[in-house]
């Protein structure tokens, strides 16, 4: 829920809120051990970074999810 919410802010053009939830998703997801959610957390904060402009954080989140997908072993979410 966290991640959607965090989407939904950043399509309104809220990239505070949505920096908010998806790092809220990012501490529960780490918390129970959730890897999808991670990864999609990561995901999703590289991606509001790039939006905007802030391409050092972007990157620190975006290797960081591919760091994890490539310790799993997991190509399909490597190539997302």
């Amino acid at each position: 829920m966290l991640g959607n919410l965090g989407a939904v802010a950043e399509v309104l053009g809220n990239s505070p809120e949505a920096i908010a939830a998806f790092e809220a998703s990012l501490e529960v997801a780490r918390e129970i051990g959730d890897y999808q959610g991670i990864v999609f957390a990561l995901n999703n904060l590289g991606h509001t970074h790039e939006l905007l402009g802030n391409y050092e954080q972007a990157l620190v989140y975006q290797e960081e999810a591919l760091a994890l997908t490539q310790q799993q072993g997991d190509r399909p979410y490597a190539l997302g």
